[in-house]
């Protein structure tokens, strides 16, 4: 599957590295499989408080993102000051820019370093609840697929899974085929999205391979 991903779906160029994680734990469940590729450059020699950053953290760091400066007074106004120990550990660990009213997370290309995320979803047989997996995936990832064992799906399987904008890939005798690329959208789409940034950061800065192999990843 890792060549498959690096021939067939990835072009990874030079300063890039691609990442494969089995069944992480996410709020939507456990991706069968999920490939990571991301910037070598932009992997910072953070703070060790980055190592520190809880869910909740991660989730107010993905909304701020979507804004530009915001007002301090308008965050306790939906948030309350309790989010003002979160805005600590996010600007401690070097992802906040925050003067006395307002604040903002640094430049997207300094703190996330992912460039696409690509979800494979896979089964026994082609069913709707394949399908609907496949198409929550989409939360987190940039692109999403559904695996299922054919050498040729049907006409109605390949429509809906393009209405579901997700990709088609099958698998017979250990070859991998693709039979519909997904519809790509651009990442972090999700605090999701932020997780599987971290995840390569802490595996990199750890000093251990940045690819989740076997193991079990969950936050923190």
């Amino acid at each position: 599957m890792r060549e498959f991903l690096e021939t067939q779906v990835f072009q990874v160029p030079r300063g890039r590295r691609l990442s494969v994680f089995l069944e992480p734990a996410l709020d939507t469940g456990f991706p069968d499989l999920v490939a990571v590729l991301w910037r070598v450059s932009g992997l910072p020699a953070s703070p060790a408080e980055r190592a520190a950053l809880m869910c909740d953290d991660i989730r107010l760091l993905y909304w701020l993102g979507m804004h530009a400066w915001f007002e301090l007074e308008e965050l306790w106004r939906l948030y309350s000051r309790q989010i003002a120990d979160n805005l600590d550990r996010l600007e401690a660990a070097g992802l906040l820019l925050r003067g006395r009213r307002k604040v903002r997370t640094r430049a997207m290309r300094d703190i996330f370093f992912v460039e696409r995320i690509v979800s494979i979803e896979a089964k026994t047989a082609t069913t709707r609840r394949l399908m609907v997996q496949a198409r929550n995936n989409t939360w987190f990832s940039s692109e999403s697929y559904a695996l299922v064992p054919v050498r040729r799906p049907t006409s109605s399987t390949l429509t809906r899974a393009a209405d579901l904008g997700i990709g088609l890939l099958g698998q017979v005798d250990q070859q991998t085929l693709m039979f519909s690329r997904a519809a790509a959208q651009p990442v972090p789409s999700s605090y999701g999205s932020w997780l599987f940034n971290e995840w390569v950061w802490r595996l990199s800065s750890s000093g251990q391979p940045p690819d989740g192999g076997e193991r079990e990843l969950r936050w923190p």
